[in-house]
């Protein structure tokens, strides 16, 4: 059956239309607004801030960011610890495809880059970053197969932070997958003394504390 639509008719169609299309965008900004009160307390997109305990969203692979909100809502990451208690109980409502919104807006936020391992080129803890991290974590090649994050994007605080959560067991998972048992035992292989060369190299190779780096 067709349908003709005088001019007035139509001029009422065509607002409806509009109306319609500036809901479903009401909604989405609604939905963003929502998900930045919950999530931006306690983490920021390009600022560092020493305030709070999450890492920047941006710069972060939206299948990593979903990986590690699911971890959280099933309790498979960091059980016992009270950061990980705020995040499981922050993200308990949502559902899976929620947590999929999420993950794609939070991934989606400009971020400027906070390490760069190139800047201690030449110093102590350079080689063993490159035995023990480089390969997983700024390797494209690395990343894909372990399903790693690109961690130049991670404040180094946050990297050195969970560095010492892998070490005493709070990094811990459910449902490890081999590549995740492979970061535990890499941490674990390590000394003490590596432990703070590597976390001090990382420290000095951060693009926020440029001038914390020796003469």
């Amino acid at each position: 059956m067709n349908i003709v639509l005088s001019g007035s008719m139509t001029a009422k169609y065509l607002a409806a239309v509009i109306l319609a299309f500036s809901a479903l965008n009401v909604v989405a900004d609604d939905e963003s607004i929502v998900y930045q009160k919950e999530c931006l307390g306690c983490h920021v997109g390009s600022t560092s801030n020493s305030d709070v305990t999450g890492p920047p969203l941006g710069g972060l692979a939206d299948k990593y960011i979903l990986r590690q909100l699911k971890a959280f809502k099933h309790g498979w990451r960091g059980a016992g610890h009270p950061a990980a208690r705020t995040m499981s109980d922050a993200v308990a409502s949502y559902s899976d495809e929620e947590l999929k919104d999420i993950s794609h807006w939070a991934s989606s936020i400009k971020s400027d880059k906070h390490f760069d391992y190139l800047l201690g080129k030449g110093r102590d803890g350079y080689q063993l970053y490159g035995d023990k991290c480089k390969g997983c974590h700024d390797s494209v090649i690395g990343r894909y197969m372990t399903g790693s994050p690109k961690i130049s994007y991670l404040d180094t605080d946050y990297i050195i932070r969970q560095l010492h959560f892998f070490d005493e067991g709070f990094r811990n998972f459910d449902q490890p997958t081999k590549h995740q048992l492979k970061m535990q035992t890499v941490v674990k292989s390590l000394t003490d003394d590596e432990l703070e060369v590597l976390t001090r190299f990382i420290a000095n190779a951060s693009l926020d504390k440029y001038e914390n780096l020796d003469d």
